[in-house]
């Protein structure tokens, strides 16, 4: 989508949520921040305790329903572009309130949400969308780093993750020195605590994916 459909598909969706609890995370987050690469959709994240009643909400506040039945926005170019929902529990996360604008989640955040698509991916698209996080993470590091940004730790626990640090820097060269110049550092042991974690939320998006196919 072009910047001026991302700016009123962000605008509706703003409008639509209204008083409900979100953050816009993704490639359009990721859009906002300066990244160029392309983007059809707009991701964003909300407080478990809400994800059963955001989409009724959203229909009666602008949004449409799509062919595939999921949500999207009818934009003023004629294309129906969809919003992907997912919440704070499938993405191994705790939902933090944003007032950015447009309600962008912050950087640190953001880091943080890639890392922990990469180490659970799964499907047959796996690969591909690994390659895709690396990239956004990659972005995420450098823009960092230009911007004086110091990540803070505790926002960074799949970042730090031994699991998806090593199998990370495993892949991609150059990339233990990115994390270290922002002054991060791989946790010393696996965590069983995260492994756990991993699971369930993996548990949680299977669970999701099966209910919107039926």
């Amino acid at each position: 989508m072009t910047q001026q459909i991302r700016t009123e598909f962000l605008n509706a969706t703003q409008d639509a949520f209204g008083h409900l609890e979100y953050g816009v995370i993704g490639g359009t987050a990721l859009a906002e921040y300066g990244n160029v690469r392309t983007t059809s959709d707009l991701d964003v994240m909300v407080p478990h305790n809400i994800i059963d009643v955001v989409e009724g909400h959203l229909l009666r506040h602008g949004m449409v329903r799509t062919a595939e039945r999921g949500i999207g926005y009818l934009a003023s170019d004629g294309n129906c572009y969809g919003l992907d929902i997912t919440s704070d529990r499938a993405l191994g996360q705790t939902f933090r309130t944003t007032r950015t604008q447009h309600r962008v989640m912050p950087v640190d955040f953001l880091l943080n949400s890639k890392a922990y698509s990469y180490i659970t991916r799964v499907g047959p698209d796996m690969q591909q969308k690994k390659a895709s996080d690396a990239q956004d993470i990659i972005f995420l590091l450098d823009y960092m780093r230009r911007n004086d940004h110091v990540p803070d730790r505790q926002h960074c626990r799949w970042v730090v993750d031994h699991d998806f640090w090593t199998a990370f820097c495993g892949s991609y060269r150059g990339a233990e020195e990115r994390f270290q110049r922002l002054g991060l550092q791989r946790d010393p042991t696996p965590s069983a605590s995260n492994r756990g974690t991993r699971n369930s939320s993996m548990e949680i998006r299977r669970t999701s994916r099966s209910s919107s196919n039926h």
